[in-house]
């Protein structure tokens, strides 16, 4: 039963990392896009 108790919180743990890395990585994306865009000559 903690053998199967172990993996179970190792499931969880990489679980939510991916999540995490996932919604940072997509709110770093967007940090960036906006900075590239804001430095950007804009043309009119």
């Amino acid at each position: 039963m903690l053998n199967f108790f172990q993996k179970s919180v190792y499931g969880w743990k990489s679980v939510l990392t991916l999540i995490f890395g996932y919604f940072f990585s997509k709110s770093a994306m967007v940090l960036l896009m906006r900075s590239a865009r804001s430095s950007a000559p804009h043309q009119e």
